[in-house]
């Protein structure tokens, strides 16, 4: 492969895993070509996930353009510590600058190039400004930090508390929710059970009324008959009594006639007289006979009129 193409390969490489942490390049040939490749793969904006600390370009053959762009590069990102850049073809035309702009660089190695000692004091003292600022800012980060992670502690905490006051609610509602749901069982198969002794009430009480409607029918039928019968034998007695009653007062016109007649043979005809007088009292021992049958008659039909309590009208 090219140093261009191995180059390319590399910063994919890069943006692909972006935990790489140490990456050590020396004694490979990249060139200032590889190097600008790699470079770009190092820009915050390409691999804004980048956690690079240590790059080591020792004898790679870089030159003034590729440094140059390297640092260029460098200068925004936050995350690189280390930066070995010894044996390379560097010399004092190497724009300091772009050296001052990398602050978070504390170790910057160029030991082997055609650089002035000025220039490596200079690119010392940059370096350990830059270690120094990190120590300074470094306290006052993790204090921030901690204040951060307790307050996110405390509000952890704080949720873990409604967390549990929830679950608790939650408990205590799917409690609830259990237990209305076995009175509600319980109250459906109460429900159940007393439609169920309803409807067998209710059968029961529909028969009893069937058998209640047939015996009123029945005895409604049985009244019909007797009232029927009752006012047969009303009409048969009054028929009779009727009867008895005429022949009664036959027996009375005829008794009036054979006393007229008996007066009156009585002075013409004294023995045809005691004769009369015989059959006269057996007339009336007949008829006083026949009345008492008829008073007993009506006193007969008095007793079914309150046995039957029905009202024949004569």
């Amino acid at each position: 492969l090219s140093s261009l193409e191995a180059a390319t390969a590399l910063s994919h490489f890069i943006a692909k895993y972006t935990t790489l942490q140490i990456l050590r390049l020396g004694q490979n040939s990249l060139g200032d070509v590889g190097v600008l490749e790699l470079a770009e793969a190092l820009r915050p904006q390409n691999c804004p996930e980048c956690s690079l600390q240590l790059l080591d370009l020792s004898k790679c053959r870089v030159g003034m353009a590729g440094a140059g762009h390297l640092m260029s590069c460098l200068a925004e990102n936050d995350t690189l510590r280390v930066l070995r850049l010894g044996d390379n073809f560097l010399d004092d035309s190497l724009d300091m600058t772009l050296i001052d702009q990398l602050t978070s660089v504390h170790e910057l190695q160029l030991a082997g190039n055609r650089l002035s000692h000025a220039s490596l004091q200079h690119v010392a003292q940059i370096t350990a400004r830059n270690r120094h600022r990190t120590r300074d800012e470094e306290p006052s980060s993790l204090r921030s930090e901690v204040h951060r992670l307790l307050f996110q502690e405390s509000k952890l905490g704080k949720a873990r508390e409604q967390v549990g006051r929830d679950e608790a609610e939650v408990a205590r509602c799917q409690s609830a929710t259990e237990a209305a749901q076995q009175q509600l069982q319980i109250l459906r198969q109460e429900e159940r059970e007393s439609q169920r002794q309803l409807s067998n009430r209710i059968e029961k009480e529909e028969i009893e009324l069937a058998d209640r409607r047939e015996m009123l029918e029945n005895l409604k039928q049985r009244l019909t008959n007797a009232s029927d019968g009752y006012a047969q034998r009303h009409q048969e007695l009054r028929e009779r009594c009727s009867g008895r009653e005429r022949a009664l007062t036959d027996l009375q016109v005829r008794a009036d006639e054979a006393e007229f007649h008996f007066d009156r043979r009585r002075t013409e005809h004294p023995e045809e007289v005691e004769n009369i007088k015989g059959r006269t009292v057996d007339a009336v021992e007949e008829a006083a006979h026949l009345k008492e049958q008829a008073n007993n008659m009506r006193q007969q039909l008095k007793n079914y009129k309150e046995k039957t309590l029905i009202d024949f009208k004569p």
